[in-house]
């Protein structure tokens, strides 16, 4: 949670943006990233490659 510190940020608003993304625990989590434009990319385990 280093990194959040370092953009401000804390778990409280981590969470917030898995909700609103559907995720429901980080553990669905494969890989997430905070944007430049302060977004945050969320690409989940569930998460179907054709």
């Amino acid at each position: 949670m280093e990194n959040l510190k370092k953009l401000n940020l804390d778990t409280k608003w981590l969470e917030q943006k898995l909700s609103q993304g559907g995720i429901n625990s980080i553990s669905e989590v494969f890989y997430a990233e905070v944007q430049k434009d302060g977004t945050l990319y969320i690409d989940s385990k569930n998460d179907v490659v054709h």
